[in-house]
């Protein structure tokens, strides 16, 4: 493996190694570290499990054909988070207009998306109804705040990881999550 001496840290070394040189060792190193992280976003976005999954190749892929290229102007989980955050928008802009013009193809229960899986086992019903009840207050949340608060409650990501993320700054990003909280609460009090 070449080794790189930038300044970067070993991170950033492997994510130049994987876009720049196309180092297998670099990605599949980058996949295990940043693999599941990659995922949580992923399905923050998208809401489907297999959507999700096929992001987060999407992702790799992109790193390992060169259409993503890591410039070193941020840490590499932030690049590859913006990465993912592209790709799963690009997804489900792509989900959207399809079904706006196939929505009479589609039965209703195919377009239902696999609801969000919070990695704790469903032991009581009441559990799984209070999560479906979160996912769909937090579905009736616009763009930005659904995005901004699954970012930050969800994949638990810092305020300035959030702003990094969807390319705004903290401010907005706490901004966002205010209004998103204040709309949570009045759609659960109505």
């Amino acid at each position: 493996m070449n080794v790189i001496t930038s300044g970067y840290n070993v991170d950033e070394e492997l994510l130049f190694l994987a876009c720049q040189h196309k180092n297998e060792v670099a990605l599949e190193t980058l996949y295990h570290r940043f693999g599941n992280r990659i995922f949580k976003v992923a399905m923050s976005a998208v809401r489907n499990k297999q959507e999700a999954e096929e992001v987060v190749q999407d992702v790799f892929l992109s790193i390992w054909n060169g259409s993503a290229r890591f410039d070193g102007k941020s840490k590499a989980y932030t690049w590859l988070y913006r990465v993912c955050l592209n790709k799963a928008i690009e997804r489900v802009r792509k989900r959207e207009s399809k079904s706006r013009w196939l929505f009479w193809a589609k039965d209703a229960a195919e377009q239902k998306a696999d609801p969000i899986d919070f990695n704790t086992p469903l032991v009581e019903l009441e559990e799984q109804e209070k999560r479906e009840l979160a996912e769909a207050l937090i579905n009736q949340l616009p763009q930005k705040q659904k995005l901004a608060f699954s970012l930050f409650y969800l994949s638990e990501l810092s305020y300035q990881e959030v702003a990094q993320t969807m390319d705004t700054t903290i401010s907005a990003v706490e901004s966002l999550l205010f209004r998103a909280r204040k709309n949570l609460e009045q759609l659960l009090n109505s």
